[in-house]
């Protein structure tokens, strides 16, 4: 399940973890249960709306710098990547990334592909959050169905399966069982 594994990165001191996935809606549910699990304040960023609408900290340099007073939280950066050509973004990246654990916080930075810069190689630890296989497409499928006040025959079902390859989760038909 994804979020033992991150659990068990976060328990386990991983200063900065990099969850590749296209579904930042399913990689934010479950950053927010570790979190919730763990006890850990969250900080949630992104460059539109930084931490909750404060813009200012929508400027990612002012992000970093903010964290820098969140001694022991998460702290999850959503498409932090295009600022990896910022040398002044990688240096308090490694500035938090080697702090104590209790003296900063754990950064977890989500994006679809793509790796951290060379400087943070050794303190990244990573993980992928997939595209739904076939047995949670059928689940998901089945649901919308059930919303939708309609029943998808088996054979349908499978065939309907197998078109929805590559497609993502969307959150507005529900969830299947195995996304928690």
């Amino acid at each position: 399940m994804n979020a033992d594994k991150l659990k068990a990165l976060i328990n386990a001191g991983a200063p900065v973890v990099v969850i590749s996935s296209w579904e930042e809606d399913v990689v934010e549910g479950i950053v927010r249960k570790v979190a919730k699990d763990t006890g850990r304040k969250l900080y949630i960023w992104n460059s539109s709306s930084g931490f909750g609408g404060e813009t200012v900290n929508g400027k990612p340099l002012a992000a970093l710098k903010t964290l820098q007073n969140a001694k022991g939280a998460l702290a999850l950066l959503k498409d932090f990547h295009p600022y990896f050509d910022d040398p002044e973004c990688v240096r308090v990246l490694r500035d938090l990334a080697g702090a104590a654990p209790h003296e900063a916080p754990q950064i977890i930075l989500s994006m679809p592909v793509g790796r951290v810069p060379v400087e943070l190689e050794k303190d990244a630890a990573y993980m992928a959050v997939p595209l739904p296989e076939a047995d949670e497409l059928r689940a998901i499928l089945g649901i919308a169905a059930k919303n939708a006040g309609a029943a998808i025959p088996g054979d349908l079902l499978e065939r309907a399966a197998v078109a929805a390859a590559g497609l993502t989760r969307r959150p507005e038909i529900g969830r299947a069982p195995c996304m928690e």
